[in-house]
């Protein structure tokens, strides 16, 4: 009887909780490794029929970014260039750098719409996503990151002040 009463209060309680919580699109960059990093330390992910290895830590993630914009993909589905903060963007520059010739990643809410090979490192502060990302998911965005030219907005008037 107690485990019954103490099942429905935690039930009842989980709206509650979540409550005023922001829906957050989780999005997250991996890259290539070698072959000689552990199991549990990677996964593996096919690419033009052969299985690549990626690290399960991501190089960026969702909190690392400022601001996005989207733009219509060749497939029907939507492109998302999100603008990295400045001290992510350093570290990424210098990742990309040393990972020329490798494989980057892009996972949005647990699935995989795209992948680039790296050729030079990204010097303008941005991560592109060229496909593969829905409605939905932009609308995610909407709710926990401004649009790009309303971020250059508002930082030109906070520049004029």
């Amino acid at each position: 009887m107690r485990w019954l009463i103490l099942s429905l209060f935690c039930l009842l309680s989980l709206p509650c909780y979540a409550n005023g919580k922001k829906s957050e699109s989780v999005v997250s960059f991996h890259l290539e490794t070698n072959q000689n990093a552990g199991k549990r330390l990677t996964f593996d992910f096919e690419i033009a029929g052969k299985k690549r290895m990626f690290d399960k830590s991501a190089v960026l993630t969702h909190r690392d970014f400022i601001a996005f914009s989207t733009f219509p993909a060749d497939d029907g589905t939507f492109g998302v260039s999100f603008l990295i903060k400045p001290v992510p963007a350093k570290r990424f520059y210098n990742l990309m750098n040393q990972a020329r010739g490798l494989y980057l990643l892009a996972q949005v809410n647990g699935r995989f719409p795209d992948v680039v090979l790296i050729d030079e490192p990204v010097a303008d502060q941005t991560v592109v996503i060229w496909r593969g990302v829905t409605a939905a998911e932009i609308k995610q965005y909407d709710e926990v990151l401004p649009r790009l030219e309303a971020y250059k907005k508002a930082l030109e008037e906070k520049n004029r002040k």
